[in-house]
């Protein structure tokens, strides 16, 4: 039985460039960056924990900081969830993703 994915909003503040540029790689792998320091990752809950496993590898937890927000189902429409002001619009690949 697979889990159902739920879309998340993953920011990060990292203070040192090379710690920055793991969790980015880490970040890049599990979802799709929207601004630089910002990613939406649809995730089930076991990607979930082994994504945060793999953050924490890469942090230092007395500096750095991840914030991940719950948007509801990823199967769920992401403009009803989320609004884009400025430069560019962006909205999650849809069909099947090999990550």
């Amino acid at each position: 039985m697979t889990s159902a994915r739920r879309r998340r909003l993953v920011a990060y503040d990292i203070c040192d460039p090379a710690r920055l540029r793991q969790v980015a790689k880490v970040c890049e792998a599990h979802g799709y960056r929207i601004q630089l320091s910002v990613f939406v990752c649809d995730l089930t809950p076991r990607e979930l924990f082994d994504f945060k496993v793999r953050l924490l590898d890469h942090l230092n937890q007395r500096v750095d900081r991840v914030a991940i927000f719950d948007l509801g189902p990823a199967n769920e429409p992401f403009d009803q969830r989320a609004e884009i002001l400025g430069t560019g619009s962006w909205s999650p690949p849809t069909g099947s993703q090999i990550l």
